[in-house]
């Protein structure tokens, strides 16, 4: 599998570019959480004999299951911004406090989408590749002249 390191990498979470946090965004917990959540979802979708971990993943998977892991970690930041939404107005001018649970839902439930549909027509193709393996027949111990 890939690290929580290599995580932060690709979504550039690091206190430097996060100038408004001026720290990381997401936890080493929060995106360790992810990637169980990940292969658990993967380990779902049928067939259900074709199941991964974190020791037989190829550099295909890894890339399907980083969409699995962002859609479990932006799921649960969208759902920290709506509990702590203040919208507020005072002499005229309004504002917002904690507002972008909109967009992590967004964000989510479009990569829980693509790890889905990549994950579904992943195992389709190893589904019909396992199935064109050797098959047996009577007659195959027959010599045929």
């Amino acid at each position: 599998m890939f690290t929580v390191d290599e995580i932060r990498v690709h979504i550039q979470d690091f206190p430097e570019k996060n100038f408004l946090l001026d720290e990381e965004e997401f936890s080493d917990e929060q995106l360790e959480m992810g990637i169980r959540a990940a292969i658990s979802g993967f380990n779902s979708i049928p067939p259900v004999h074709l199941q991964i971990n974190t020791r037989n993943m190829t550099q295909a998977l890894k890339d399907i299951m980083l969409e699995g892991v962002l859609a479990h970690v932006y799921r649960g930041k969208s759902l920290q911004h709506f509990r702590n939404q203040l919208n507020f107005q005072d002499g005229g001018a309004a504002g917002s406090i904690d507002d972008k649970g909109q967009f992590y839902q967004g964000l989510a439930s479009q990569m829980q989408s693509n790890f889905e549909n990549r994950v579904a027509n992943f195992k389709r193709f190893q589904n019909m590749d396992d199935g064109f393996g050797e098959l047996s027949s009577d007659y195959s111990g027959l010599s045929m002249y």
